[in-house]
């Protein structure tokens, strides 16, 4: 059959532009290896690797302008009615079109470096390293089946030849194209910062790779730590820097756009991109310790090989199917769980092997590891060789991490910088570990057979919470040290001014927000109230201490304070997170009515149009909603009260409904920004039908069965099934049986309802109940003996219906806080990047 319209050449070519990227990442690889080391061979290769992986991602934004619905990457991701604006954001949604992100920063970041280490005898071991990645990332697009072995998925792949849409009868017509659209963008991602969280996400996971080549050529190269530590040192300050900001744009996305409720949720994909920055940091500090010291510590080298081993973790865990019951924005398995396997493992391999320093414990774990993965899947135990290389390979990482972590050469826990340094790099491990350790839960799960629940929100807070006290004590305590011990009494009598003033500010906080007005819920708790308090007093001290430092050293010059800034911004991160997270409050709680026998969301609230209810300090009404394209906005308007009992407008608010036909509904909330505190306001459901309703008459009739207790759900009413009621007409021996139904409005007045039937020579004859105040019709007609199941048939007066809305509102304390902490974290890590850069060290 010859297809009409399907413009074949461009997924020929793409297919080329992919084998191009791969066989040039190999073949650089290899040269590199093997000596053969011929830079005109090598230049050419690195131009057409880099050619073919920028034309690879421009002809899939071509296709995707162009609207080839006849690929199956283009028809997945992108439709006609779409917004030219999210063109960028389909390129990148799929899991083929991340990796191209990820190849497209790999290789333009590797002519730089390219640049950085022309004539060093470090240029070539690196090189194979970023290749090797470069060649792993490319194998993801291929596509191509070795015997039963599928090697990558390729976005140049057509709908036809897709197996799961090959055999629908539309793709038999040899004109299908022409009344093809796309299946659209997710509706949760058609948002502004789609288009900018996941490139900055991505260029940092990219940064990750450059320190870690660095690591792991010096291990097989047994070149020192001190030589390479200046070159990789931009390289981790530069990752530093990117992938913090890419995880709070995602924070703010969440709280601006998405329906979590707030910035942060330990959704396992949010932990898979926060374990990498937390280790990078670790391992920006640690370069710069073996800068300022000299050290040669061989656990710096897994605290810059660490971030990108998490990386490639965090790119299985999202990529393989895994997280699918586990995170609503996990990807789905596209049958590559073996080759995401095989990347990993690789890079493990690379990196434990150097480190072990006897050789003939390096041969024994060269020849045993890939040994032990094959017989174990031969004999189909694959889940017992991997506990035991993971064994024996955690087991390595940790010795050669701990070996002579404390030592220094004033011997104990001295009052020298270092040694505090030492400590925070010790601390933000083993919490990357306790975070990472909770977020492989559905991992353990899958290879032990078991069904564990993923661990609360609470969990993540009661393990991290004692962390970061350590954490931030480390890295103050540390600031206000010389790399050379001093006696302690001297330091404290410099910063006693700071601290003084610290716990006077901190009891200021402390007492109106946690004893005067303590947090309900779980953080009203004696327990959470002392932890609540020291963390803020270590907070607010920290902040203190930092921002007094440059008064004390008068030649720390603007440039230089980069490092201050950043620490003071990182702390104010976390003080905003911990006081509007405690603090969050829900506005509707206070004003649910108490229904016996009725369990409510308390956060939620039912407003019809029209109506103004107390919503904490405010009172709310919904006025309207507007349709506009696939977005229905409904309008809440916010009113104060005065001692006059009218209303004055203070704001309104805007949430949107996503009426996507074909991905379904989806909310996104609207939030009212002021200086001490946000109104987040969320639709939890709602009808976005813009239709006026004019009919006078009931609606069709709709079947419900219940058992005693039940509650049934009308569009104004809730209606519980309380009890039966049975009575024996002595005459006829028909036995009437009577269901009592209470009913409560939105504003929580009870009325009853008393359907009945009789069952009169075994036959049911049910008669219907009329409440025509509250314009319903109930009919019991049924009783299911068995199932203690009762039925009944319930219509409404739909000229009685009022539109309404069910939402959830809350108010965020202080979270401009975190919101300033971002700005000045991210001011302060790349004040400290160009510092290093332009200034001589």
């Amino acid at each position: 059959m010859i297809y009409q319209g399907e413009h074949i050449w461009a997924g020929q070519f793409g297919h080329a532009l992919v084998i191009i990227s791969f066989i040039t990442a190999l073949a650089i690889c290899c040269m590199s290896l093997l000596n053969q080391r011929n830079k005109t061979v090598l230049n050419i290769l690195i131009t057409l690797h880099t050619k073919a992986v920028v034309s690879i991602a421009g002809l899939l934004l071509f296709m995707l302008l162009k609207h080839y619905y006849e690929y199956q990457y283009v028809w997945q991701h992108s439709n006609s009615d779409m917004d030219l604006r999210f063109i960028f954001s389909c390129l990148w949604e799929g899991q083929e079109g991340s990796f191209i992100l990820w190849l497209f920063w790999n290789a333009v970041l590797i002519l730089i470096l390219n640049r950085q280490l022309r004539q060093s005898e470090f240029q070539f071991p690196v090189l194979a390293i970023m290749y090797l990645i470069q060649a792993f990332i490319s194998s993801m697009l291929l596509g191509v089946y070795v015997f039963d072995f599928k090697i990558g998925s390729s976005p140049f792949l057509l709908l036809r030849e897709h197996p799961d849409f090959m055999n629908l009868p539309f793709i038999k017509s040899a004109n299908y194209l022409s009344s093809l659209n796309g299946r659209g963008l997710n509706p949760l991602l058609m948002n502004a910062w789609m288009t900018i969280h996941p490139p900055t996400l991505f260029l940092g996971f990219a940064l990750t790779g450059f320190p870690f080549a660095f690591s792991v050529s010096s291990l097989w190269n047994n070149i020192p730590l001190s030589y390479w530590s200046r070159k990789a040192y931009p390289w981790a300050i530069a990752a530093t820097a990117v992938l913090g900001i890419g995880i709070l744009m995602g924070g703010a996305w969440a709280y601006e756009a998405l329906s979590f409720g707030g910035f942060w949720a330990w959704d396992p994909v949010e932990n898979s991109s926060l374990v990498p920055w937390l280790l990078m940091v670790a391992g920006s500090h640690a370069l710069l310790l073996v800068i300022r010291k000299k050290s040669n510590s061989t656990s710096f080298y897994w605290s810059t090989i660490l971030p990108f081993i998490t990386v490639l973790y965090s790119t299985f865990l999202t990529r393989s199917g895994i997280l699918g019951n586990a995170s609503v924005h996990a990807f789905t398995d596209l049958g590559m769980t073996g080759q995401l396997l095989i990347y990993l493992l690789t890079f493990i391999f690379l990196a434990v092997t150097p480190a072990i320093k006897n050789t003939i414990a390096k041969a024994s774990y060269m020849v045993l590891s890939p040994l032990l993965f094959f017989f174990t899947a031969l004999f189909g135990v694959l889940n017992w060789g991997f506990w035991i290389w993971t064994a024996y390979t955690c087991i390595t990482l940790m010795w050669q991490w701990a070996v002579n972590f404390f030592n220094t050469t004033s011997g104990g826990l001295s009052n020298e910088r270092s040694v505090w340094m030492r400590m925070g790099i010790f601390l933000l491990f083993l919490s990357s570990m306790v975070i990472l350790f909770f977020t492989s839960v559905p991992v353990l799960n899958s290879l032990l057979d078991k069904h564990y629940a993923p661990p609360a929100l609470f969990t993540y807070n009661q393990w991290t919470a004692p962390l970061v006290m350590l954490i931030v004590l480390c890295m103050t305590w540390s600031y206000q040290l010389k790399y050379l011990a001093i006696p302690w009494q001297n330091t404290l009598f410099q910063v006693r001014w700071p601290i003084v003033i610290s716990v006077l500010l901190s009891f200021c906080i402390v007492v109106p927000f946690y004893f005067l007005n303590p947090p309900k819920g779980i953080y009203g708790t004696w327990y959470w109230q002392l932890v609540l308090c020291f963390l803020v007093v270590i907070l607010v001290g920290s902040i203190i201490l930092h921002a007094t430092t440059p008064f004390r050293s008068i030649k720390l010059a603007f440039i230089k304070s980069g490092g201050t800034w950043a620490h003071i911004g990182f702390v104010l991160v976390i003080l905003g997170a911990v006081l509007s997270t405690s603090k969050k409050t829900s506005l509707v709680s206070a004003q649910q009515p108490s229904v016996p026998g009725i369990k409510t969301n308390s956060a939620s609230i039912m407003l019809s149009k029209g109506d103004t209810v107390p919503l904490g300090p405010y009172w709310a009404s919904y006025i309207e909603k507007k349709r506009v394209g696939m977005d229905v906005f409904f309008k809440v308007e916010y009113f104060s009260k005065n001692n006059l009992n009218k209303y004055n407008s203070l704001f309104a608010l805007y949430p949107k409904v996503q009426d996507n036909p074909r991905m379904g509904k989806a909310a996104d909330p609207d939030t009212r920004h002021f200086l001490s505190h946000d109104v987040y306001t969320h639709i939890t459901y709602a009808d976005v039908s813009t239709q006026t309703q004019n009919s006078k008459g009931y609606s069709e009739p709709v079947n419900m069965v219940g058992h005693i207790g039940d509650t049934l759900s009308l569009s104004r009413y809730l209606l519980v099934f309380d009890s039966v009621r049975t009575e024996l007409n002595p005459v006829d021996s028909a036995l009437k049986v009577t269901a009592v139904l209470r009913g409560i409005d939105v504003k929580g007045a009870v009325f009853k309802a008393y359907p009945y039937l009789e069952i009169k020579n075994r036959m049911i004859q049910p008669a219907s109940f009329e409440l025509k105040s509250q314009g319903i019709k109930v009919l019991f007609w049924n009783i299911r003996p068995q199932e203690n199941q009762f039925e009944f048939t319930v219509q409404e007066n739909t000229s009685l219906q009022k539109d309404y809305i069910v939402m959830e509102a809350y108010a965020f304390p202080l979270i401009n806080i975190l919101w300033l902490g971002v700005i000045v974290m991210g001011f302060g890590t790349f004040l400290a990047l160009i510092n290093y850069l332009t200034v001589k060290q």
